[in-house]
């Protein structure tokens, strides 16, 4: 059975440094987080019975970033900076895929994981 699933998504991403910096033998420790809203519109592929479903999603997604903040550490100093991209830095496009399990706990209730 096929099925078209739009979704609506709230995604954080970032990443993590540490610098040393050999002038004044301090460790400097950079956190970069952003804020995506991602819609994703996937094709839905399941097997199984009625109580039971395996699930294939795949498809294309396009992101919005709706901003960030850098938390930086020196030493003891640290410093906390918010910042929002423009341009086409702000959109990202991509494809996702994925397998789920859905199970029917009764009547219109359905348990759904994803991975």
């Amino acid at each position: 059975m096929f099925s078209f699933q739009p979704e609506l998504l709230f995604t954080q991403g970032g990443y993590y440094t540490v610098e040393t910096i050999a002038e004044t033998n301090s460790v400097k420790n950079e956190e970069f987080k952003y804020d995506f809203i991602q819609v994703p519109l996937l094709l839905k592929a399941g097997v199984g019975t009625r109580k039971y479903r395996v699930n294939i999603n795949i498809g294309p997604y396009l992101g919005f970033n709706m901003g960030g903040n850098v938390n930086s550490k020196t030493g003891n100093i640290e410093n906390i900076k918010s910042f929002k991209l423009s341009g086409s830095k702000a959109f990202e496009f991509g494809f996702m895929g994925g397998v789920g399990d859905a199970y029917r706990l009764g009547t219109g209730c359905i348990f759904y994981v994803r991975e």
